[in-house]
């Protein structure tokens, strides 16, 4: 019987990724000197000579979101943000903050989101042709589902989101119905359904 090597995935800097498994991999000096080699210049002035890509897994997306609008409260990069097989947030949470105004691509993954977080993530995106793409995951429904939704048309009659330049929402847990609904309510959204 041949058996197969299981390689753990710890925290660090690999594969041209700074990997957070667990909380203390937001302090990794590997990881923020991973940041800081991609831009060259001061703050006024200055080239990106590679694009970071962050990928957070495992964690709750409180403490990761939490975490990394502390990271980037400080440091002036742009990312490309990856959040896989996070577990489930609080009803208080909010998507909000500097780690996804500083995302030019924000991919997640296999986690549990709602459509207040959509609005959240919508609203906060600042980067032209930002990607944002949540295919794969289970928008868990609120009876205030509809306030958020009519917020998102909102944003879309006002054309807020022109920085969006993909809106991902394939292969998530909505029936015919819920997707009808979401072509009709974000109709000027470059949307994926």
């Amino acid at each position: 019987m041949v058996t197969e090597d299981v390689v753990e995935e710890h925290n660090g800097v690999y594969g041209g990724k700074w990997h957070i498994v667990s909380p203390e991999g937001f302090d990794l000096p590997e990881g923020l000197e991973y940041l800081k080699n991609s831009w060259e210049g001061d703050e006024d002035c200055g080239d990106y000579r590679y694009l970071p890509t962050l990928r957070v897994s495992g964690l709750s997306l409180n403490t990761a979101i939490e975490r990394l609008n502390d990271i980037f409260g400080l440091r002036n990069e742009i990312l490309r943000l990856e959040m896989l097989n996070c577990t489930e947030a609080n009803a208080e949470f909010s998507f909000r903050g500097i780690a996804v105004r500083k995302s030019v691509e924000l991919n997640i993954h296999n986690c549990v989101l709602t459509f207040s977080m959509l609005r959240d993530i919508v609203l906060e995106v600042c980067h032209e042709n930002t990607i944002v793409d949540l295919s794969g995951n289970i928008f868990k429904k609120r009876g205030n589902d509809g306030s958020y939704l009519d917020e998102l048309e909102h944003i879309s009659e006002k054309n807020w989101h022109s920085d969006v330049k993909v809106l991902n929402l394939m292969d998530c847990n909505f029936n015919d119905k819920e997707k009808d609904l979401l072509r009709n309510k974000l109709k000027s959204y470059p949307l994926k359904l």
